[in-house]
């Protein structure tokens, strides 16, 4: 009895074992859904470090100039110290930088309010303009460019108003209506008002912003001394 049962066990052991969870595995791979194809599940590797460096946000760069929004012609931005300005502070202090002293430019009806009371100042001959009499190639252009730059018709400003309750006369001219150059509009204007100063017999201010005398087609008005001559 005990011999059969020591065989039988040794039968049982001799027996080659089969893995059973290789054997399952297998079971599966060989079953098939309807309407399913049979693959290998992909496993999508991970990315590599040169991938990931890739991945990286940018860094945002620091220190470099940042550009500040401003609405245009309200803020302005002194040349020389580089300070922000209000605009209307600015005109209060007749166009000089409350930093650093810088004078900015100052156009002709600039003058003539920071000089006159109020709104005393009468224009003279402010329909005069010029005129291109002696077909000076690009003269008109130029005068019509200039003429929008600055809004006004010539060089020159002139008419009477009171300073400090004096009446005076007064003659302002605009530098950057080409300079200031001095055709026959801006000496026939000076001529009248320094006239009309003699007449009533009151002062004369004459402001000279002027390049000097031009060349243009009226016989004056073109280039001039160059922004270089400037009374400024």
């Amino acid at each position: 009895m005990r011999s059969r049962l020591h065989e039988l066990t040794k039968r049982i052991f001799d027996q080659p074992m089969t893995d059973s969870s290789e054997s399952a595995d297998s079971k599966l791979k060989t079953r098939s859904l309807p309407g399913v194809e049979n693959k290998e599940p992909t496993v999508t590797p991970p990315p590599s470090a040169s991938d990931q460096s890739m991945l990286k946000r940018p860094k945002p760069v620091s220190g470099g100039p940042r550009k500040r929004l401003m609405p245009e012609g309200i803020w302005t931005k002194c040349p020389k110290c580089e300070e922000t300005i209000y605009r209307k502070e600015l005109e209060a202090k007749l166009n000089v930088c409350a930093h650093c002293g810088y004078h900015f430019p100052l156009s002709a009806w600039g003058r003539v309010a920071s000089l006159m009371d109020g709104d005393s100042f009468q224009q003279m001959d402010e329909d005069m303009r010029s005129v291109d009499i002696l077909s000076f190639p690009g003269y008109l252009g130029k005068l019509e460019a200039n003429q929008q730059k600055t809004g006004l018709r010539d060089a020159v400003i002139t008419g009477t108003g009171k300073l400090h309750g004096r009446t005076i006369a007064l003659g302002v001219m605009d530098f950057g209506f080409n300079g200031g150059s001095m055709g026959s509009v801006v000496g026939e204007k000076l001529t009248r008002v320094i006239e009309k100063a003699t007449q009533d017999g009151i002062p004369v201010i004459i402001c000279s912003t002027s390049g000097g005398l031009g060349g243009g087609g009226d016989g004056g008005g073109g280039e001039g001394g160059g922004e270089g001559g400037s009374g400024e």
